[in-house]
């Protein structure tokens, strides 16, 4: 017996299924809702043991057709026949109500939405948006809806408190580590005050011995310098008046500038040999790097000498020949020191004749 009550059930449930399958039901639509009291039919059956969303929107305020008060709701929207409860739905501070959503579950046949009484003037459009409940929305529904209209607020205001109370706290311990942190400092600072105030005649000397002795280098890196440029000048001068050293042109050198020589560059090269002979640095550096430089020097002192031979020949004075005939080869300087030496001597000389 039990054998053939379960067969016949598993054959009924067989059959339904095999209807259901066959038929075409509705999974989404958009229909508008007429607000004078009329109904509106859905186009497609809607599934059995299926649950489905029907949500009225409108521009206007649909208070009119809606309001929940105390716990108690007043509607005016009848879903095949019934007022049913809304699941949820917006209302703004002043009062507007928008997005009325309702839960209904199929029964395999068409149904009808409508308003019980006339709407026109106060809503003058609506429409109406039927689709399947998902699986994402059941669950918020069954779940979670109860305790978000108990606990909401406690939510909201614990979401709010909590990343304050969080900030507050990671705030205070920023602080008592600052605070540590500042007392670690200053007993580091004390200590290196205490080590640099024991080591700070050591800087000292130590400072004064380096400035001593960068001081003394600049001198010595100044003087070389300009010794150096002192060279280079002479040198310079002695390659662009090289033509001194030429006894053919120590010739007519002399011939074409006499007078020149004579009574403007007879003094001057005087002065420059007098300047050469009194810097001794510089003298001792010509003698060893340039002796080029006093072989000139030498040779201008050989136009002079020319200068005044050409002179005394035309005032048919006596021509008293030169101390030097040549040039030398080795090229020197007579320093004061030395002339002095030599005038010495001679006067021994005399007396002694």
């Amino acid at each position: 017996m039990s054998l053939r009550v379960f067969a016949l059930l598993l054959c009924c449930t067989i059959t339904s299924l095999a209807q259901t399958e066959s038929q075409d039901y509705l999974d989404e639509s958009l229909l508008p809702l007429p607000t004078n009291g009329s109904k509106v039919r859905t186009p497609q059956p809607l599934a059995s043991y299926t649950s489905y969303r029907i949500r009225i929107t409108s521009p206007q305020n649909l208070r009119a057709i809606y309001s929940e008060s105390q716990g108690e709701y007043d509607t005016d929207l009848q879903i095949d026949g019934k007022s049913p409860r809304a699941i949820s739905y917006s209302e703004g501070t002043d009062g507007h109500v928008s997005n009325l959503e309702f839960l209904y579950r199929g029964y395999g046949k068409p149904i009808y939405i409508g308003f019980g009484r006339d709407h026109s003037n106060e809503i003058e459009s609506a429409q109406i948006e039927i689709h399947t409940e998902g699986w994402a929305e059941r669950i918020w529904r069954e779940k979670f809806s109860r305790g978000w209209r108990s606990y909401g607020d406690a939510i909201v205001a614990g979401l709010l408190i909590i990343p304050v109370a969080i900030v507050t706290g990671v705030y205070l311990n920023k602080q008592r580590k600052r605070t540590k942190a500042e007392e670690r400092k200053a007993e580091r600072d004390r200590q290196t005050l205490m080590l640099n105030a024991h080591n700070k005649s050591l800087e000292l000397i130590r400072e004064i011995d380096r400035r001593a002795n960068q001081k003394a280098q600049e001198i010595m890196t100044k003087s070389y310098d300009e010794l150096q440029k002192k060279i280079m000048y002479w040198r310079t001068r002695a390659y662009t008046e090289s033509y001194f050293l030429n006894a053919d042109l120590r010739q007519n050198f002399a011939v074409a500038n006499r007078e020149k020589i004579l009574n403007e560059l007879e003094e001057k090269w005087a002065q420059e040999f007098l300047e050469i002979a009194q810097d001794l640095p510089l003298a001792k550096a010509l003698r060893e790097q340039e002796a080029g430089v006093m072989h000139w020097i030498q040779a201008r002192q050989e136009v002079v000498n020319l200068a005044h031979q050409l002179t005394w020949t035309e005032a048919d004075h006596e021509v008293i020949e030169a101390y030097y005939e040549e040039v030398p080869t080795t090229p020197q300087i007579i320093m004061a020191d030395e002339l002095e030496e030599a005038e010495n001597a001679g006067n021994r000389s005399q007396k002694i004749r």
